[in-house]
């Protein structure tokens, strides 16, 4: 299973870069191939760094403003 630091924030972000708007936690997990219980703990991390904000029930979409553009282009995506 992939693990946190640096590059796995920009990493699991990305993955939310996948879909438009709101991404379910899950599906977030899943794609990076995480565990539900370590997902949580990393998606704790990111509101807690201001990274990503709830939206909605298990949802999480991106909280600092063109932030997903930024990595879509940053990571050629």
């Amino acid at each position: 299973m992939r693990q946190g630091g640096v590059h796995g924030d920009a990493s699991s972000t990305s993955q939310i870069t996948e879909r438009m708007g709101a991404s379910a936690s899950s599906q977030v997990a899943e794609r990076m191939g995480m565990s539900v219980d370590y997902a949580q703990k990393h998606r704790r991390h990111l509101i807690d760094a201001g990274v990503i904000q709830s939206a909605g029930r298990r949802k999480v979409a991106f909280a600092v403003p063109y932030l997903k553009e930024f990595l879509r282009e940053e990571l050629g995506e």
